[in-house]
């Protein structure tokens, strides 16, 4: 669910149909205790492979491949709150 609490996590997703690309943006508030999210993203084809790029403030910090059920299935990690990744991947 959509909160403005301070002691939850916020995030969105974009995705684009037609290229297969998109990015979520997440968003560890200032009092969640809680560094870790499991994320579900949507309308990833789980039998493609996606280029990922994570990053975390304005540094790229993390690059893999990952089949579209991982990237539906995945789990983020944030030590400091507050804090923010994007997650940036395209179909391969």
């Amino acid at each position: 669910p959509v909160t403005t609490a301070l002691t939850d996590w916020f995030g969105y997703q974009f995705h684009d149909p037609d290229s297969g690309a998109g990015y979520a943006l997440l968003f560890r508030r200032p009092e969640c205790v809680s560094p870790t999210l499991p994320v579900a993203l949507q309308a990833l084809d789980p039998q493609a492979q996606y280029r990922v790029v994570f990053r975390y403030g304005y540094e790229e910090d993390h690059r893999e491949t990952l089949s579209g059920s991982d990237l539906a299935a995945l789990t983020v990690t944030l030590d400091e709150a507050p804090g923010s990744v994007l997650v940036e991947y395209t179909r391969q």
